[in-house]
C-alpha cells in the first residue's frame, strides 16, 4: 500500500445505517474521500492501526476484532477475541505490536491482550479495574477508563479516567459579568429566542449612519447599499501579541468605512445577557455573480468604543449548501443564513448592541474577487451589494436571551 492513503471509519451499526467499518480511498491532492466498501463489525466505535501499519483493530460488541490491511488497502478479517467484560471504548498497541490495550468506560477496566505474529488477537494477559467513584447518580458505582497508553520507554501503562462525567455537560464564561457558568445543554435551556431586526432610512453606511437595530419588526421595507472593492478590503483585526483572530478587538475606526453597514440598538436601560449561537438572516442582492457577506456583533460602550464579540461569514454562492455553487442573478433578492461564533456576553446598562455587515475581512479570509472564479481569480470586479430590511425582507439577527 506504499504511496496510497486510506481512511477507516468505525460506526455504530445498531441503527442499521452503517455496517461497522467504512473504507475510503483518500485523494490527498484533491482533499477528498471516496467510499470503497463497508466491513461488517458490530458497533465499531473505535479503530486503530498497528504500529507497523499491517493490521487494523476495532472495538466490537464481542471484544476486539482484527483485520489484515491488504496491499490495496482493503481489509481481510483475521479473528476476534473477548475481553470478558463490558465493551471497550479505546484501543492502543505497543511499538512492537506485542499487545493491545483495551480501555473500558462502562466497567472501569483496562484489559491487556497479546497479539500473535500474524497480527491476530491472542489471549488475555492481564486485566485491572480502576478504583474510585463517578458522580453521576446512575453511574457513580464505578470509575470510567477512557484512554490507555504505554509510556514512551515502554515500562508503564497509563490508564486515564478524565472525570468528564463529574463535570456539568456545558461550561461557559459570560463576558461583562466575568463569571463561569454551567448548564445541562447547549443552547442553554433557560434562554429564550429573541430577534433583533435591521432597519434604516437607507443610509446605514458607517457608524455615523442611520442604521438601527430594533426588537420590533419594521413595517416599511427599505435597503442599504455599498460598493465592495476586492482591491481595498476591510480589516479583520488580529491581536498580534497573541496571534489570535477571535478576540474582543476594537472596531470603532473600521466602522468608519463606507463599505460597512452599521445597525445599532438604542441605549440599553438595563443589563441584557445574550448566550448561545446567533444566526443572521440577511436579504441581499448584488450585481456580481458571487460575493461574500461578513456579519459582526459588537458591544458599544458609553464612549462609543465598538468591541467585537462574535462574527460569521458566507459566500453567496453557497447559500444553499456547499455541495454546489449557485450564482446570483443581478437584482435577485435572496436570503443568506449566517451562523456566528458562540457568544455569552452581558451588555451593560448604558451600552448598545451593534450588528455590522460588510463583504471582506482581510487577515481572516482571502478577498472574494466577485467573479465565478472566487478568490483564485486573476481578475476582480467591484460588487454593488444591497441589504434589505423590513416588510417582506426583514433581515434580522436571532439571539438567545439569558434570564
Amino acid at each position: 500500500m506504499k504511496g496510497k492513503y486510506m481512511a477507516y471509519v468505525g460506526s455504530y451499526s445498531y441503527t442499521g445505517k452503517a455496517k461497522g467499518i467504512t473504507v475510503f480511498d483518500v485523494d490527498v491532492e484533491a482533499g477528498t474521500f471516496k467510499e470503497r466498501c463497508e466491513v461488517e463489525v458490530d458497533n465499531s466505535s473505535y479503530v486503530i492501526a498497528s504500529s507497523d501499519g499491517k493490521t487494523l483493530y476495532s472495538i466490537a460488541d464481542e471484544g476486539v476484532v482484527s483485520f489484515r490491511i491488504l496491499e490495496n488497502g482493503s481489509l481481510a478479517r483475521l479473528n476476534s477475541a473477548s475481553i470478558r467484560g463490558m465493551r471497550g471504548c479505546h484501543l492502543c498497541t505497543d511499538k512492537e505490536d506485542k499487545y493491545v490495550f483495551v480501555s473500558g468506560y462502562h466497567d472501569g477496566k483496562t484489559t491487556v491482550l497479546s497479539l500473535n505474529p500474524d497480527g491476530s488477537v491472542g489471549n488475555i494477559v492481564d486485566g485491572v479495574f480502576d478504583k474510585g467513584y463517578g458522580s453521576v447518580a446512575e453511574r457513580n458505582f464505578r470509575p470510567h477508563v477512557t484512554c490507555t497508553r504505554r509510556t514512551p520507554d515502554g515500562r508503564f501503562v497509563m490508564s486515564v479516567d478524565n472525570g468528564i462525567d463529574q463535570t456539568a455537560p456545558v461550561e461557559y464564561y459570560t463576558l461583562g459579568q466575568e463569571v463561569w457558568k454551567t448548564a445541562e445543554n447547549w443552547p442553554v435551556p433557560e434562554t429564550r429566542v429573541t430577534h433583533l431586526y435591521l432597519d434604516s432610512d437607507g443610509h446605514a453606511n458607517t457608524s455615523a449612519g442611520d442604521g438601527r437595530l430594533t426588537f420590533a419588526k419594521p413595517e416599511r421595507e427599505d435597503c442599504d447599499g455599498y460598493a465592495y472593492d476586492p482591491e481595498n478590503p476591510s480589516q479583520h483585526i488580529i491581536d498580534m501579541s497573541e496571534n489570535e483572530i477571535e478576540v474582543p478587538e476594537d472596531y470603532t475606526r473600521e466602522e468608519l468605512r463606507q463599505d460597512l453597514l452599521c445597525y445599532t440598538s438604542p441605549v440599553l436601560k438595563e443589563d441584557l445577557v445574550l448566550t448561545g449561537d446567533m444566526t443572521a438572516e440577511l436579504y441581499i442582492s448584488s450585481d456580481a455573480p458571487d460575493t461574500d457577506f461578513v456579519v459582526r456583533v459588537t458591544d458599544v460602550d458609553e464612549n462609543g468604543r465598538s468591541i467585537k464579540l462574535a462574527d460569521g461569514l458566507l459566500s453567496a454562492r453557497y447559500r444553499n449548501g456547499f455541495a454546489r455553487s449557485e450564482f446570483l442573478q443581478e437584482g435577485e433578492i435572496v436570503c443568506l443564513k449566517i451562523r456566528t461564533t458562540k457568544l455569552s456576553n452581558c451588555f451593560r446598562k448604558g451600552h448598545r448592541i451593534r450588528v455590522t455587515v460588510t463583504s471582506s475581512a482581510k487577515n481572516f479570509i482571502f478577498p472574494n474577487s466577485n467573479t465565478r472564479e472566487g478568490f483564485a481569480s486573476a481578475r476582480t470586479v467591484v460588487a454593488h451589494n444591497r441589504v434589505y430590511h423590513g416588510g417582506l425582507h426583514a433581515s434580522r439577527l436571532t439571539v438567545r436571551v439569558e434570564p
